[in-house]
């Protein structure tokens, strides 16, 4: 029997809020396609919502610290949802700015793949221009000379 005194009040105050947020939502959104039509709409809103508010008030009413506990016992559920709210939209800017972080860097380093990759390929046509002009100019033989891999250098 304790449990339904406990429960009651905060039963009843989830309805009513339920009521409440049927209420906003149509006024707010008038033309939104509903599968359900209410028939009578206005009117059994506002008789539950009255019953809610009657049984909160006979809850609090009969046992006035049983509902300060189960008022108390909802808050920290309140609070508790408003910060995993928090972290998880933190959460989610933190992932949001390390994925930007990874993209941008995941740029830079394909930017310096494609960089290295040209360099090598300049590097290669020095090398091959400088080896033909050695072959060219007579001082290498199959076997480059100590001279000739100097100027091949760059």
């Amino acid at each position: 029997m304790n449990a339904v005194i406990y429960a009651a009040a905060a039963v009843y105050s989830f309805y009513l809020a339920t009521c409440i947020a049927v209420i906003i939502l149509r006024i707010r959104n008038p033309k939104t396609g509903r599968p359900l039509k209410m028939p009578f709409y206005p009117i059994p809103i506002v008789v539950f919502s009255s019953v809610c508010i009657f049984l909160i008030y006979g809850a609090i009413a009969y046992k006035p610290m049983m509902a300060l506990v189960v008022a108390a016992i909802v808050g920290v559920g309140v609070l508790m949802c408003k910060a995993s709210n928090a972290a998880r939209d933190s959460f989610d800017k933190m992932a949001e700015f390390g994925m930007g972080l990874a993209r941008r860097l995941m740029i830079l380093v394909q930017g310096l793949a494609v960089l290295r990759a040209w360099e090598l390929g300049v590097l290669r046509i020095a090398l091959k221009s400088s080896a033909m002009r050695a072959t060219r100019s007579g001082c290498c033989s199959n076997r480059l000379s100590r001279s000739c891999r100097s100027d091949l250098r760059l």
